[in-house]
Order: structure tokens, then sequence, then C-alpha cells
């Protein structure tokens, strides 16, 4: 908003206007508690602190508005940084047990306030509170339905949102695999071998014992034949200096750096 003011003018003059970028802050708060924090038009890229405060016999659950989940969402005081407009709801709910989870979620998951915050009761390793914390069911081990069980992924991810399919360090054995093979889905190389995990596995070659890659070259090029045979090179000609595909890195730099020759 600008504010135009009066003035008369008297002689050849010169106004210049002086702008500055400000973004609404909007604050407010559901259920039984307090919110609190600057408001109104602030400055961009000024960091604003907010508070919460739960009233008697309840308990903050999160911000809404600042796309935060898990954790992350009960942060409390929450700095902001000022830079879109923001419109951030402080969120509560009761807990007349005062265990620390809302009884709104205790009913609906377990009908009653029974259930203590150090319970769990689909005996998948995660406590209630995490469960609750964390947003997933305390009835279910695999609250996503991906076929991993919740306390693995959040053990190796921290979260849930990794795929069965999906393969984050790249070794060609996706989480369902590292999941049932106990290999880490984090670490392409588990036993620390030089040999990453799928290419163990596609040899028939345990991802878990250091000792047993084969060291067999022979061509005696440098590069051993089960990488050779993997990628589809003649393992009994010495081609470390080749270039099949073109890209300028020869055969032997394809298989330090593990790419695709």
């Amino acid at each position: 908003e600008a504010t135009i003011p009066a003035f008369a003018l008297e002689q050849n003059s010169t106004l210049t206007w002086l702008w500055v970028t400000s973004y609404e802050v909007t604050l407010s708060a559901t259920g039984p508690g307090t919110v609190g924090g600057p408001a109104g038009w602030i400055l961009a890229g000024t960091t604003i602190t907010l508070t919460a405060q739960p009233g008697p016999d309840a308990l903050f659950t999160g911000w809404a508005g600042l796309g935060l989940a898990g954790p992350a969402r009960l942060l409390r005081p929450r700095a902001v940084l000022v830079d879109q407009p923001w419109s951030v709801t402080a969120t509560f709910a009761a807990d007349s047990d005062h265990d620390g989870l809302p009884d709104p979620w205790e009913m609906e998951y377990f009908e009653s306030l029974a259930q203590g915050a150090d319970d769990d009761p689909d005996l998948d390793g995660v406590s209630n509170l995490d469960e609750w914390v964390n947003g997933t069911n305390p009835y279910s081990e695999d609250s996503d339905g991906d076929g991993l069980p919740d306390r693995w992924e959040r053990f190796h991810f921290g979260n849930l949102l990794q795929t069965a399919a999906g393969d984050p360090d790249a070794d060609r054995l996706n989480n369902m695999q590292e999941f049932l093979r106990g290999t880490d889905p984090l670490d392409p190389d588990t036993d620390d071998d030089l040999m990453l995990d799928g290419e163990e596995v596609m040899l028939g070659i345990d991802p878990l014992d250091w000792n047993a890659v084969p060291t067999i070259d022979t061509d005696e090029d440098g590069i051993p034949d089960w990488w050779e045979t993997i990628m589809g090179l003649n393992v009994n000609m010495a081609d470390a200096d080749g270039d099949a595909d073109g890209d300028g890195l020869s055969n032997w730099q394809e298989y330090q750096y593990r790419s695709d020759p």
C-alpha cells in the first residue's frame, strides 16, 4: 500500500518515489492454544519468529500453511523467511491424559485413550508417538503400502517417501531388493569390495561378502572378466583402450567410473 502526500508546488521540482517490497503475514490458531509473532505487512527478506502455546490439557499439533510435514511441522518457535505472503495457522488438540498424543488421533485409531506414547500395537518397532509425529498408521507395519516396512524406510531414509522400485544409490538393486537381501539402499557397495551390489547379484555373488569378488582377468587388460561379461565386452580380447560408444572414455575408464561402455 502507498500513501500519497499532499503538497503545493511553488517552483520547478523533482519528485522521486522510493518503493520497497513487503508481504502480508496473517496468523491464526485452531484448537485450544494461542499463536504469537509479527503479522501484517512485513519487509521482504525479514525473518520472523512464530510461537505457539497450547492451553491446559492441550497439545500443539503443528504449523499449517508452511508446507511442513513430519517432525518439522512441530518445531517451535518457528523461524519463517518472509519471501512471499504467508497465512499461517497454529493447530492444537486436546490431550486430556497428558501422554503426548492428541486425543482425536487416539480416538480415530484406538477408539479410547488407553494407549500410551511408548506403546506399539502393530509391533513394527515404532512407538505410537513416532507414528503420530511421522503421520503413519499405528496399526500397520507398512503405512504407505509399498511393501517396505515403515521401520526399515525410516531407519534408512528418515521418511516414507521412497518407493519399492526406487534405487537412490544407483547400484542396480531397487529398494525392495535391498530390503530382501539386507543391503544398504544408500550405499552402492555395501560390502566395500569395489563392486556394485547389483553387479554382484547379477553374477550370483553375495553382496554382503567382500571376499566373494572374482579377480579373474582372462585377457589381462586390467578389467576383470565379471565386468566385461556384464557389459557385453569380450573377456578374451584386451580392449581396455577401446571406446565402443565413442564418448571419449576408454573401456578401462568406464570400468573405473562404473559407467556403460
